[in-house]
């Protein structure tokens, strides 16, 4: 922004020199006459009630501008800036649900299971787990994601193969669609907003998705309408959102790519959308570490887990309802 526009923002008015006003400006009478006259280009030649005139429109055009502005940032960026920040501000108050701590020495017994993709015996893990008072959400954010990250931490210890990774990954999805109905059973479908509809997906040709599982089945859970992608290509991306309309996109980065990459996919997405007023949610390791991150990008919310993904998601919909 311009140090003249700036000025004009905090002080209220426009700079002091109204802009020069060139002859295109005119109307066709007084080009004509100018031209006559032999008057120079520039502004010279305008009678000082023109030059008023001029200067008083320019003041108008000014100030709503500024007016425009200030309510764009009060009613788009400020509450986007909250929802950034939501996430690291109820986890430091508290209000986020604690851990189950008991289940994490089951952690390596189920990576163990689904790297020898043995899901059988993974479900009678988490069948006898729940039994014994374990809820099925702390089964999937304390056992069955650190199950994940646990595998990932073995690959880079060269414990296991990526292939092993790859296994264990599909063995835990298989898992979570085999919890779901469980997990999902009380969406409420009959007062479900059709309108809440959310597409959660992947970078385009990340290899794994396990955390677009357990987003969406949150987001089931409260009662929205969800469609998960894996794809290889951007172009996927694009062509679904452009196929069909989503309240939410959600994206998800586990390999840590470059903010200019991602920023660069969720611009191209946004124009791609069905729905211009697109709110686009990302996650990933980086973007709990830094969750200004999510601006820089372009987005406009982030989540740590998949409990705060579904508190995003919903007022980035009541934001999306309020501006229809």
């Amino acid at each position: 922004m311009s140090t003249r526009a700036m000025e004009a923002m905090t002080q209220g008015s426009p700079a002091a020199s109204p802009p020069l006003l060139m002859p295109a400006d005119m109307p066709p009478e007084d080009a004509e006459r100018a031209a006559m006259d032999g008057a120079p280009d520039g502004a010279g030649w305008l009678a000082p009630p023109a030059l008023e005139a001029r200067g008083a429109r320019s003041h108008r055009l000014r100030h709503k501008e500024s007016v425009s502005l200030a309510n764009t940032i009060a009613e788009e960026v400020v509450p986007l800036l909250v929802l950034a920040h939501r996430c690291r501000s109820e986890a430091h108050a508290g209000t986020a649900s604690p851990p189950d701590a008991a289940l994490a020495e089951f952690v390596p017994t189920l990576a163990r299971l689904a790297a020898a993709s043995n899901v059988v015996a993974a479900e009678a893990l988490v069948g006898e787990l729940h039994a014994r008072g374990h809820s099925l959400e702390a089964i999937y954010l304390d056992l069955i994601c650190p199950a994940a990250r646990h595998l990932d931490r073995l690959w880079h210890e060269d414990a296991i193969t990526f292939a092993d990774v790859t296994i264990g990954v599909l063995a835990l999805q298989r898992l979570l669609h085999a919890l779901d109905h469980a997990f999902c059973f009380c969406a409420d479908a009959v007062h479900r907003d059709p309108a809440r509809r959310a597409l959660l997906s992947s970078m385009p040709g990340e290899p794994h998705s396990l955390a677009v599982d357990v987003i969406g089945a949150f987001l089931r859970r409260a009662g929205w309408e969800v469609v998960t992608l894996t794809p290889r290509e951007e172009t996927e991306l694009c062509l679904a959102l452009h196929d069909g309309w989503f309240a939410v996109l959600g994206l998800s980065d586990s390999c840590g790519l470059e903010p200019e990459v991602i920023a660069g996919v969720i611009h191209r997405a946004r124009r791609a959308s069905q729905n211009r007023r697109l709110r686009v949610m990302v996650g990933g390791p980086a973007f709990c570490a830094d969750p200004e991150l999510a601006i820089r990008v372009g987005a406009d919310a982030t989540a740590t887990d998949a409990r705060h993904a579904v508190t995003q998601a919903d007022a980035l919909f009541a934001l999306l309802r309020r501006d229809g």
